[in-house]
């Protein structure tokens, strides 16, 4: 009734306690993830010599497999100013679209960048014949392939 809700020391104070609740619980592992991943809303950090920079490992895979650039757009901006949720698509060609959301339009892209990058290295060889790039102009959007 008197606005605890909307006091930022009380918030500060409940995610303090659960970070220490998920360390005593967890160790620090699971802290540290917990952190990153709803705190920072980043994505956990990668196992050692995995692929991190998914936008570039995403541009480096299309130039090497003669696909067309990765488009971002952002599709979707929800929330109060103060705590936005952004959807951003990226699209590669006609056949390879992917969306994902994030607090910020850069963690969103990664994320997006990230499912087209892992769809196109599971499908290997198999990739749809390009459009010509008069097709490719007038077609309909990409579905999330």
């Amino acid at each position: 009734m008197s606005g605890g809700r909307t006091k930022r020391t009380l918030m500060v104070d409940a995610l303090e306690a659960v970070i220490a609740a998920v360390y005593l619980d967890g160790g620090l592992d699971a802290a540290r993830r917990f952190v990153t991943c709803h705190v920072l809303d980043a994505a956990p950090a990668p196992e050692e010599g995995a692929e991190t920079d998914f936008k570039g490992a995403l541009w480096e895979l299309t130039q090497t497999r003669s696909l067309p650039l990765p488009r971002y757009r952002v599709v979707r901006e929800e929330g109060p100013a103060h705590s936005k949720i952004f959807t951003v698509e990226v699209k590669v060609g006609n056949h390879w679209a992917g969306q994902a959301e994030g607090r910020t339009k850069k963690v969103a892209s990664k994320r997006a960048a990230r499912a087209v990058y892992e769809r196109l290295l599971a499908a290997g060889d198999h990739l749809p014949e390009p459009l010509p790039d008069a097709a490719v102009a007038h077609a309909e959007p990409a579905g999330d392939s």
